[in-house]
Parts: C-alpha cells; structure tokens; sequence
C-alpha cells in the first residue's frame, strides 16, 4: 500500500523543511492503522546517500521507498532511482518539488495527475498527543485522495488515503523517534 507523505508550511512564518520534518538517518514514526491487515504501520529514514553534492535521504514509508530531501521551495523526491539510490541525469526530470513552502491556506499546485491543496493548520487529537498540523489534500482523481498531516519537529502525524480505488486507510501517530543532528 503506498500512502504518500505530503509536507506542508506555515501561515504565519517561513517553515523550512528539516525543522517541519526533521530528515535523520535513524527517525522512525509508529502508527495506528485502519483499513489495512496491518494493525501497526512504520515510517523510517533508513539512510542517506549524496549525490552531486546534495544528501538525499531514504524514506520507507509502510513498505514503499522513496528518496527526498529538503530544498528550496519545499521537499524534493528523486525520479531517478536504482539499487544504490537516487542518481541524476542532469536534466529537468532528475526531481519533483512535491511539497511547496510556505504556503497559504487555499494554495494550489500539481503534478502529474495530481492536484495538491494546502488546507492550512488543524487541531488534532491522536494516540500520540494533541498537535496543530499542516494539513494537505492531494486529489489524484476518480475518487483517490490522500490528506496528510505534519506538525514541526515531529513529522507525519495522521494520514488519510483512499488509492487505485481501494479502502480507505488510516495512519494515526502512536509514538515517534527523531535523533537530533544531521
């Protein structure tokens, strides 16, 4: 199952990325699931690799696996991905700017099919404790979705998804560990 993790920014001040979610070798993020076999789901940084120059970090979001990292403008994902990682081209289709911040309540971008809306700061109350997050609605049509919510320092907190015309799934933070440093 693949729910992507969407980065979102502040109404009130520039949110850089690494303080909105800290990208570390070693953070991992435990949830609550619904909707799924699985009761518990896993988010790790499972290492980092630099390309070029630039530290791309590997994510293992409940299985999938992606290579992003933080840049100008928001959170960056590698399109060019084999068994060492991500490597560049050194074209235009090396990367995508997923996540744009800041960003306002109501902004809107896409790629791909899909379109992202920024939805602003929600309170949320979850096993983990009670956040304020960011919340973003990526719309990627004929009925798919994914709501993804990340509060600063801490990272994903709540997901909600609905792909390839399946089940609506859940992701509910229960507790989380992000080393501090790069």
């Amino acid at each position: 199952m693949r729910l992507m993790v969407f980065l979102c920014a502040t109404i009130v001040s520039p949110v850089y990325a690494d303080v909105l979610f800290e990208l570390h070798v070693g953070a991992e993020w435990f949830y609550e699931m619904e909707g799924t076999e699985n009761r518990q789901g896993v988010v790790r940084i499972e290492t980092a690799h630099t390309v070029d120059g630039v530290l791309w970090y590997r994510l293992n979001e409940f299985g999938e696996v992606f290579w992003i990292r933080n840049g100008d403008g928001g959170q960056i994902e590698a399109l060019n991905v084999d068994e060492d990682g991500p490597y560049m081209r050194g074209d235009a289709d090396d990367e995508l700017l997923v996540f744009h911040y800041p960003a306002e309540a109501g902004d809107r971008w896409s790629f791909f099919d899909t379109e992202v809306t920024y939805q602003g700061v929600q309170s949320m109350t979850l096993p983990a404790g009670s956040f304020d997050c960011h919340a973003y609605h990526l719309d990627m049509g004929d009925g798919d979705y994914s709501l993804s919510c990340f509060t600063p320092e801490v990272g994903l907190v709540y997901n909600e998804a609905v792909l390839d015309g399946g089940p609506k799934t859940i992701a509910r933070l229960i507790r989380f560990s992000v080393p501090s440093g790069h």
